[in-house]
Formats: C-alpha cells, sequence, structure tokens
C-alpha cells in the first residue's frame, strides 16, 4: 500500500498504479500551475483516451491494464474526448470530415 501522500513516494516503497497515475495527473496540474486540469469533473479541461480492451493487441494483458498500457501495442483510440468535445468515437474521427482534413 502507498503512503498517504500523494506528492512524494519514497524509493523502494510498493505501490498501486492509483497513486501513480494520480501523482501524474494532478501533480502535473499543479506543477504547471493549472487550476482549470488535473481531474475529471465539471469546470475542469478534460482530454483523455479509451482503448478496447477485447482486441487482439491486449490479449494476456487483462489483469493489469495499465501495464498493458505501457508495454503492450494498444494501436488506435476507440474514443478521444479533447476539452470536453470528442474527436474520435468508436475508432471514428468525428470531429472533422477526414477528406476535408486531409
Amino acid at each position: 500500500m502507498c503512503p498517504p501522500s500523494v506528492t512524494y513516494i519514497p524509493p523502494h516503497t510498493p505501490c498501486t498504479h492509483f497513486p501513480l497515475t494520480q501523482i501524474a495527473i494532478e501533480g502535473g496540474a499543479r506543477n504547471l500551475g493549472r487550476d482549470d486540469i488535473g481531474k475529471i469533473a465539471p469546470g475542469y479541461a478534460a482530454d483523455f483516451v479509451g482503448w478496447r480492451i477485447d482486441t487482439l493487441a491486449f490479449t494476456g494483458a487483462h489483469n493489469d491494464y495499465i501495464h498493458a498500457l505501457l508495454y503492450c501495442t494498444p494501436g488506435d483510440v476507440d474514443f478521444s474526448i479533447i476539452n470536453g468535445e470528442a474527436v474520435v468515437w468508436e475508432g471514428e474521427l468525428v470531429s472533422c470530415d477526414l477528406q476535408v482534413c486531409v
């Protein structure tokens, strides 16, 4: 189990990926001096992506999805939300006409 602080974890301290993710997201926002990012909540700018986990790229990785994203080759995203607006949905670009963008 991680220490209660999410600002510093001493070396060689066993820890799950959740506090580490929290440090990366909230700590990154804090380091940038931003109070409008760092959480998925009303009033915050939200950029996030998602992958389907029932694909060949994730075969054998269903016990730890964080490691799967780091060490597997997840391929194209299934959805991408940038500043609260869908850019990719169900694997398809929805924010603009691809023929026009290219």
